[in-house]
């Protein structure tokens, strides 16, 4: 450690470097975690705050939550789990992911990552922000994912079947809904823009439509005729 800074200016320096490498994999920490120890316990609780995994660092993630122990990441706040559920080996996931992120606040990933990553009830994460695409199969109010979800006030939602009846109805906290609409369904569209603004929780509902010029143009003019101030489009 060069002895001609203070080290709450090194610190600041090695902090700024660990938010300019904040790039997704799980291997991205490792250069600035080799400087020293002090470098190390500055900078990981920033490395840490965000991964992103995707199908090329899908085993690397894994490896690395089966080999160090789950205070280790309890500084995670965002998980983002861009993969199949079939990239996944089910056993290390049961044993260690609703233990290792414990702290997420942002959680995305698709509806059967999250049944099983909520597999442990003793140990689950308590996301506030939740951004989930499609399943072919929507859980029901009864489903043991309930639970897990029960902090959930951010809500985002790429749906492509109606999503009344389902767990969604039973998040008491829920207060701004994004519906990102990718499916060319006007039944779909209403029902579900119809559920979320019966629920009286929720403060704001705006909906991205992903459809041609004209085609978003019928969707703003369907959701018009809800006439509810909470609903926005873009």
């Amino acid at each position: 450690m060069p002895p001609d800074l203070p080290s709450d200016v090194l610190r600041l320096i090695f902090e700024e470097a660990a938010c300019g490498t904040l790039c997704g994999g799980p291997e991205w920490p490792s250069s600035l975690r080799l400087v020293c120890r002090a470098v190390r316990d500055w900078t990981h609780p920033i490395l840490f705050s965000r991964i992103l995994v995707t199908k090329s660092t899908a085993a690397s993630f894994l490896q690395l939550v089966a080999s160090i122990s789950p205070p280790f990441f309890y500084g995670v706040r965002s998980l983002n789990l861009l993969i199949d559920p079939g990239a996944f080996d089910t056993l290390v996931m049961e044993s260690h992911i609703a233990a290792c992120f414990r702290n997420v606040q942002h959680l995305c990933c698709s509806l059967r990552v999250l049944r099983i990553a909520a597999i442990l009830p003793e140990a689950f994460m308590a996301p506030t922000h939740l951004s989930i695409w499609y399943d072919p199969i929507l859980p029901k109010p009864t489903d043991p994912v309930v639970g897990f979800l029960q902090n959930v006030t951010h809500l985002r939602v790429i749906p492509h079947l109606s999503m009344r009846g389902s767990f969604v109805e039973t998040l008491a906290a829920l207060e701004v809904v994004v519906i990102d609409i990718v499916h060319d369904s006007d039944t779909v569209i209403t029902e579900n823009v119809d559920m979320f603004c019966r629920m009286r929780t929720i403060r704001r509902i705006e909906i991205v439509t992903h459809l041609s010029t004209a085609r978003e143009a019928m969707i703003r003019d369907l959701v018009a005729a809800f006439t509810d101030p909470r609903i926005t489009t873009s």
